[in-house]
């Protein structure tokens, strides 16, 4: 405490006067100054370099078990026995668990440095006195074989200056997490806005397509009789053709015009020369005839009448006509609707087109509807504060291997994601790329998420 007295600054006090009682004042005055010098003294904070002995490697916490009156006796931490105060770090294990023994390397035990302008740390016993300074304090290399340089104020420096770049970093966290928060409930009160609006409109949009489906039904009734009424006088137009080439093809082949044909018939027509030596043959002839293939020619097949052969021999005779085809085969293509008719199929078909549009105006509310509650249902945080996140997108690129955490975090959000990264020393175990190229991983939106560039 002397220290502290002296270490007062001069001039403080002007007793200057020769006088008995002035002196005598300035003594009474210089002893009250020396007084609260002395009770500052004693109630400023303990630190590493006064504490006392007993006290070496004790957490402040723990200070009143390891400071006890006279007569008192120290209980070891197990509470298996109790010891004299004076036993306390005397480098010497009285207690089983080492509980004596805090402030020296006897024991297995831990040192407590007070580290005072940074944090407290707990270090091994063994590390007390071995020549390092752990302690950034320098407390634990007390015997004086070593001297440490006390860089606690640097070490609490930096911490400090990463602590508030902590601080100012949440500070500005915060002020995002409010916005998006604010944002999402924006977005919140318009998507339920615009939820109430569509459920609103869905029984008109549902009315609108009914009563367009009875447009629609009405107007296709006369249409349809319409078009079955020309598609039948067509088909027997068709098959009047039919029945005419036919005829044509039968007569042509009827030489002798008896209304049967035989193989004499058949002879005179060098279309049915199979085998081009300029004449046909009886063979030949009785091939076409043989309608059911045995090689023979029974009593119809000697005299084919008109319903035989168009039923039987006319397509085939037909194909072997090569050059001669054209004149009996029959066209077949179906004309246009007349104009009534046509005139009918619009009218349909417009209201076909406008049933159509509205259903399609139904679908598009009921998508944008399920939408809007598939996105509420999300879960975008306690205050929805990751909905502001939702369908964008965001692009890194590192030479760490965080592919695999930024995949499931754009999962989670459901957003649309380009993650660019670079193989590192070793590559991740769910791809291996020797050769250091790029890895590009897309993640697009839910309904359908799919992954591209990386599997798991």
């Amino acid at each position: 405490n002397t220290r502290h007295v002296n270490s007062r600054p001069q001039g403080r006090l002007a007793c200057s006067s020769p006088t008995t009682m002035t002196r005598a004042l300035c003594s009474a005055l210089a002893c009250a100054a020396v007084a609260v010098v002395f009770v500052l003294s004693c109630s400023s904070p303990t630190n590493a370099a006064t504490r006392s002995p007993q006290l070496r490697g004790v957490h402040p916490n723990d200070e009143s078990k390891y400071s006890g009156g006279s007569g008192a006796s120290f209980t070891c931490a197990d509470s298996s026995q109790s010891i004299p105060f004076d036993h306390i770090n005397d480098d010497f294990c009285d207690c089983l668990d080492g509980s004596d023994e805090p402030g020296t390397s006897a024991c297995e035990g831990q040192f407590y440095c007070l580290n005072e302008a940074f944090e407290g740390e707990y270090i091994l016993s063994s590390r007390v006195n071995d020549g390092v300074c752990d302690c950034c304090d320098g407390s634990d290399e007390y015997d004086g074989r070593v001297s440490c340089e006390d860089t606690c104020i640097e070490a609490g420096r930096e911490a400090r200056e990463a602590a508030e770049r902590e601080r100012l970093l949440r500070v500005e966290g915060h002020k995002k997490k409010v916005a998006y928060i604010q944002q999402a409930k924006a977005q919140e009160q318009e998507s339920r806005k615009r939820l109430e609006e569509i459920e609103a409109k869905m029984a008109s949009l549902q009315q609108s397509v009914e009563e367009f489906l009875g447009k629609k039904n009405q107007a296709e009734q006369p249409e349809a009789e319409a078009k079955e009424q020309f598609d039948k006088q067509w088909e027997a137009t068709l098959e009047a053709r039919r029945l005419e080439a036919t005829q044509s093809l039968f007569q042509s082949l009827d030489a002798d015009s008896d209304g049967q044909l035989s193989v004499t018939d058949l002879q005179q027509h060098l279309q049915l020369d199979d085998d081009q030596d300029g004449s046909v043959s009886a063979e030949e002839a009785e091939d076409v005839l043989d309608i059911d293939g045995d090689g023979a020619l029974n009593e119809t097949e000697n005299a084919i009448t008109f319903d035989v052969f168009r039923e039987h021999v006319y397509e085939e005779v037909l194909q072997r006509f090569n050059e001669d085809s054209g004149a009996y085969s029959v066209d077949d293509t179906k004309p246009d609707y007349d104009d009534v008719i046509q005139e009918l199929i619009d009218a349909a078909e417009k209201a076909r087109q406008a049933h159509r549009q509205a259903e399609e105006e139904k679908r598009k509310a009921e998508d944008e509807a399920r939408d809007i509650k598939g996105k509420l249902e999300l879960n975008f945080g306690p205050d929805r504060e990751f909905a502001a996140l939702h369908g964008q997108c965001f692009e890194l690129e590192t030479t760490e291997c965080v592919a695999g955490s930024l995949l499931l975090f754009a999962l989670y959000l459901s957003v649309n994601c380009v993650v660019k990264s670079y193989t590192a020393a070793s590559d991740p175990p769910w791809e291996k790329n020797p050769t250091n190229t790029r890895k590009e991983l897309t993640v697009k939106p839910n309904p359908q998420i799919q992954v591209q560039g990386l599997c798991f």
